[in-house]
């Protein structure tokens, strides 16, 4: 895979704290380095069913080199299986990627590649037949976790969502004499101490940043299933050149010297480390420099990104073992091509779920009449004149639906076809009273 080459590539919006933005990041990283980026509003869409038929229309409307994206945001593995081949679906987890992943994963496993924050999680997801895993560490955006000039405001500042571990860690600390800045969810309520300031919750992008460079000492407690990991913290604060202490995880150890990050290994420790580097200005402002250049080479987005499409290239291909085919995806992939008028490639798909069994009554049914609305709008008509003939309800169905010029109105039909069957007037009957196409 050259690095001068530049690909087609879908992503997705999402919902939550952190991973909306680092979407974001990862899909302003791809446009920069020259690639076409093409992003999916999902939480823009209220339900599943319109989520789905969303990212199968943009499958077919982009026709993609890579999918990338975080944890499953966007993910419905039976969908790429009558995709081409050559796509390739890049999935980096932020959070336990065992959360995620269920038996249909291994189907796509010829074109699916797990990179994960946390090398340790590596033997489980094999186990769940995921053949391609890597380790990636997080990264971030240095165009917004950016040097700014400002004030030391707060001695020690902690930014995070609650956790009973980091609560005690916090409150043991201001037992202990230290007046510590707070930000994040409202369960930080139930801290009271006085020496404990709570802000609220912090915006990730117009105030973190601030946050950071304004606080002598930035501190990192990271959250439990993060098993050997950093946290996105750790490159975001660096980016920024402000200092931070980080608790002992085996990549603070592995991936960073001593001069690059300070690691503190128990609550002793933390108190020795904060008292010294809260006196000596200059070694904080040297170790967070030196912090700051090894983030902006090793640990931005576009660094990394370009890592995972070296790797992606590099790799064995895993044979196609011919999963078995999932005709109600079939099906609604079909309907795709079909509301984007490509009939083609949908005549060619509703045809091979023909050629095979289907064994759900009314999901054959409504393949058969999709399969005359391509043959027909494909100019077969002699083919569609042959199915009809001897049914004179679906001949009446059929010539409701060559008629409907609302492609939307035409897939709502299609699609309740699978749920519902239709009369002999050929009238599709929804719920007990309600019909689409009724006069």
């Amino acid at each position: 895979m050259s690095r001068s080459k530049k690909y087609k590539i879908l992503s997705f919006k999402a919902v939550g704290v952190i991973i909306p933005h680092s979407l974001a990041d990862i899909q302003h990283s791809l446009s920069r380095m020259g690639h076409r980026v093409y992003v999916v509003d999902l939480p823009a869409i209220s339900d599943s069913t319109s989520r789905e038929i969303a990212i199968m229309d943009a499958l077919v409307q982009v026709d993609p080199d890579f999918v990338i994206t975080i944890d499953n945001v966007g993910i419905i593995p039976k969908q790429y299986l009558e995709l081409k081949p050559e796509l390739k679906i890049i999935s980096w987890f932020f959070d336990n990627p065992i959360h995620f992943l269920h038996s249909d994963y291994p189907l796509i496993n010829s074109r699916y590649f797990l990179f994960c924050w946390d090398k340790a999680y590596e033997t489980l997801v094999r186990q769940q037949g995921i053949e391609h895993f890597y380790h990636m560490p997080f990264g971030t955006n240095p165009q917004v976790y950016k040097e700014v000039e400002c004030q030391k405001i707060y001695d020690l500042s902690f930014v995070g969502t609650w956790s009973k571990k980091r609560q005690g860690i916090l409150e043991n600390l201001a037992a202990r004499g230290f007046e510590i800045d707070l930000f994040g969810d409202q369960k930080w309520k139930v801290v009271e101490h006085q020496n404990i300031r709570f802000h609220g919750f912090a915006d990730n992008r117009r105030e973190c940043p601030f946050i950071y460079q304004q606080s002598k000492i930035n501190l990192n407690i990271t959250n439990e299933q993060l098993l050997t990991s950093l946290p996105v913290r750790i490159f975001d604060v660096g980016a920024t050149g402000a200092f931070l202490l980080t608790d002992a995880v085996k990549d603070a150890e592995e991936m960073f010297t001593e001069q690059e990050l300070v690691i503190y290994r128990n609550i002793d420790d933390l108190e020795i480390k904060l008292k010294y580097f809260l006196q000596y200005e200059d070694k904080r402002e040297e170790i967070a420099l030196n912090l700051q250049k090894r983030i902006n080479k090793s640990f931005t987005f576009e660094v990394l990104l370009d890592k995972i499409f070296q790797t992606v290239a590099t790799e064995h291909q895993i044979p196609v073992n011919d999963p078995p085919t999932c005709f109600e995806q079939l099906w609604k992939i079909s309907l795709s091509y079909l509301h984007q008028n490509k009939i083609s490639p949908a005549t060619e798909l509703l045809a091979k779920a023909l050629r095979s069994k289907v064994e759900n009554s009314s999901l054959h049914q409504a393949i058969v009449v999709a399969f005359l609305y391509s043959a027909w709008k494909d100019q077969n008509k002699a083919l569609v004149e042959h199915i009809l003939t001897g049914n004179p309800s679906l001949t009446n169905l059929f010539s409701k639906l060559s008629t409907c010029d609302n492609a939307a109105e035409l897939r709502s039909t299609l699609y309740g076809l699978k749920e519902h069957s239709f009369d002999q007037e050929g009238y599709v009957i929804k719920g007990c009273s309600q019909r689409i196409f009724a006069q």
